[in-house]
């Protein structure tokens, strides 16, 4: 049956309608605007550079880092962590009679990041440990084993003091250069008073 004007005319508002409404869509944000070439935007509308940071406003930044710091500890811990609480109390007490600490992480923790570098966990301020690992650690001199396994979520943890020592903060010239290079990284988690933008080299 061939169609009659009427329709095609129906058929052609309509085709209309919806080629309008796709253009509104996509003005408004709901369906992907393809992006302008470079060489299609018109001259002039480049983002202006970031301004230079201004040495007060670093100077707040620095020290509210020297405050997120104050009264802080640096721990650096070894560890091996076990299945099993018989288990961890056994090896406390080789451990703790000579055995090495070391080879034991290898070749039994569980914790695979620790355990392929002889247990060693890395250095941490206090304020990166749970309260009660900081309690249990300042209970230790450096090179000490907890006397009693703790456990774990996934099983039970044998913690060894290596050094512990009060964090100094970084100097103020240090601090200016890495928040400039955007490679500073605080030891606590920490949210700067002040959010600026980081020039970037022409």
């Amino acid at each position: 049956m061939n169609a009659t004007p009427h329709f095609n005319h129906l058929l052609l508002a309509t085709a209309l309608a919806l080629s309008a409404g796709s253009v509104q869509a996509a003005q408004a944000g709901n369906a992907p605007v393809e992006k302008a070439e470079p060489a299609a935007i018109q001259p002039g509308t480049d983002v202006p550079p970031p301004q230079p940071i201004s040495d007060e406003v670093i100077g707040q930044e620095y020290d509210a880092y020297r405050q997120s710091v104050k009264g802080q500890k640096m721990y650096t811990v070894s560890y091996i962590l076990l299945s099993d609480e018989t288990e961890a109390r056994q090896w406390i007490a080789r451990l703790r009679s000579g055995a090495s600490f070391e080879k034991a992480a290898r070749e039994h923790s569980r914790h695979p990041l620790s355990a392929k570098e002889g247990g060693k966990l890395g250095t941490f301020a206090t304020c990166r440990w749970a309260r009660d690992t900081v309690q249990m650690l300042d209970t230790l001199k450096p090179g000490q084993i907890h006397a009693k396994p703790v456990k774990a979520s996934a099983g039970w943890s044998i913690y060894r003091l290596d050094a512990v020592k009060p964090l100094e903060p970084i100097s103020y010239a240090q601090y200016k250069e890495q928040l400039l290079s955007g490679t500073f990284k605080p030891e606590c988690p920490w949210v700067p008073p002040v959010t600026v933008g980081v020039p970037r080299e022409p």
